[in-house]
């Protein structure tokens, strides 16, 4: 029995575009994360948080914060928020986008959440959430 080469490359054919559109279709939710901290000589506490979305989808910020445990599970103390400067929540970043989240803080006054965030911020704990659910840390 004679092999039939022509059904074989269209059957070939069918199955490489098949996987090339499952993968290229495919949806992919990633956040970069950094953040910059600058201190001023009067106490001043400047902080720009730098939201990249190298996905291929718009996420929809929904909570952002520090890092918190909770019986186990994660969640967000968000203390910060009182001190953004930035659009109000909430915040969607277009695939391929960049936005800003800016913190206007001051360390000498008696504000215990304004150092509380400060602190914090130093550590490096800030994360975002996103309207399913999903935690972005800082890189």
């Amino acid at each position: 029995m004679p092999i039939d080469w022509q059904a074989i490359g269209v059957v070939a054919t069918f199955l490489a575009v098949a996987v090339s559109l499952y993968l290229g279709l495919g949806i992919r939710k990633k956040l970069l994360i950094t953040v910059s901290l600058i201190e001023g000589p009067f106490g001043e506490f400047k902080v720009t948080v730098t939201v990249t979305n190298v996905g291929n989808t718009p996420i929809a910020i929904t909570n952002y914060g520090f890092k918190v445990m909770h019986d186990g599970k994660p969640g967000i103390l968000d203390i910060a928020k009182e001190y953004s400067k930035s659009k109000p929540l909430p915040l969607v970043v277009k695939a391929g986008c960049i936005e800003l989240i800016q913190f206007e803080l001051n360390e000498t006054t008696p504000d215990k959440n304004a150092q509380e965030a400060i602190f914090r911020f130093k550590k490096g704990k800030f994360v975002i959430q996103d309207s399913t659910g999903n935690y972005y840390p800082r890189i």
